[in-house]
């Protein structure tokens, strides 16, 4: 039982210490660090969020090589948890990922802490989906995509807005308590931002459940024409078109064969990635004459 004792006494003065190097100039929201046994650490003493650390390795997946993958599986699997100000939780991953702690832990630590006890059965519930071929070819992606939303379109409808659109809206004023207002007001920005017109030709390569090209095409008269890997995501999006009558000017292709070998000319292109610069989306508009 003494050494036991001894034991979990050095371990936590390895925690504190590993805790005491990372987070020593942090300048984001106060906050505190609960371990598993209630110990808590804090340089506050009004922490505006609490982080959990529910298994000891927990410290180790968040600081020995940290990732937002690993981050994520840590808080999905029960190893991490957040009480209190989630959205300065955000803050603080960010500070983990930007390589401040390479740079305040020390190597004698880290090593340390990387041969700490690791139960590798602990994350055995988090399923990974074996993808088969060259990284980034179109087979393998189109493996990833499918894997990830070819879901029952009831499912993703629980958290998106009505349109189900799958990008950062746009909150304008900042007041914004509507998801659904949010994003419409992202639609009309990215079609003045593309300067759409009448009877233009508009590609959207990665149109998700067809949002935007169902927009573009009802509100400014556009020829849009959807491209996606995901099946499902393809079937939504026509029947859309079809019931808002769009058909004539609303396409839906799920590509089987490369955009470049078809003959048609594009006047505009879109992509829309699931992050933006400043809360807006990145948008990528080129003309094809």
């Amino acid at each position: 039982m003494a050494i036991s004792n001894v034991l979990h006494t050095v371990w936590h003065l390895i925690f504190f210490r590993a805790l005491d190097e990372v987070f020593a100039d942090y300048p984001g929201t106060a906050f505190q660090v609960r371990l598993w046994n209630g110990t808590t650490w804090s340089r506050t003493s009004n922490p505006k969020f609490t982080v959990i650390l529910n298994t000891p390795e927990a410290l180790r997946r968040l600081f020995v090589h940290p990732s937002e993958v690993g981050i994520g599986e840590a808080y999905i699997a029960g190893f991490v948890d957040v009480e209190g100000d989630m959205q300065a939780a955000f803050e603080l991953g960010d500070y983990l990922l930007c390589g401040t702690r390479a740079c305040r832990i020390s190597q004698l630590l880290l090593t340390v802490l990387g041969k700490m006890p690791y139960r590798e059965e602990a994350g055995s519930n988090l399923q990974h989906h074996p993808l088969h071929g060259t990284i980034h070819s179109k087979s393998r992606d189109s493996q990833a995509i499918r894997y990830h939303y070819d879901l029952p379109p009831d499912f993703f409808a629980l958290w998106l807005d009505r349109r189900m659109i799958y990008s950062c809206a746009y909150f304008a004023d900042g007041n914004h308590a509507d998801l659904d207002a949010a994003q419409n007001s992202k639609l009309h920005y990215i079609s003045k931002q593309l300067r759409l017109r009448p009877g233009e030709r508009l590609l959207d390569i990665g149109c998700g459940w067809g949002g935007f090209i169902v927009h573009a095409a009802a509100e400014y008269g556009v020829q849009a024409h959807g491209v996606t890997l995901s099946l499902r995501q393809a079937e939504v999006a026509r029947k859309r078109s079809m019931m808002r009558a769009l058909t004539a000017n609303a396409g839906l292709n799920c590509v089987t064969t490369e955009i470049s070998n078809q003959t048609v000319s594009w006047t505009r292109s879109s992509v829309l990635p699931l992050h933006g610069d400043s809360g807006m989306p990145l948008i990528r508009a080129d003309w094809y004459r």
